[in-house]
């Protein structure tokens, strides 16, 4: 694959429902939109959110 074909992902949190293009500078993207599927199972609440 090359060019844009080749930066196409599978969105994690949707089981392969969604499909976006990757743009990151690892292609290290895991979701469609952090919005609508990353904040669901981003650690980030838990881990900076209680206890501090």
């Amino acid at each position: 694959m090359t060019g844009d074909a080749a930066r196409l992902e599978r969105c994690a949190e949707r089981a392969g429902a969604r499909v976006f293009r990757d743009v990151s500078k690892r292609r290290s993207r895991r979701w469609c939109s952090m919005t609508v599927c990353g904040s669901a199972t981003s650690p980030a609440p838990t881990r900076y959110g209680r206890g501090r």
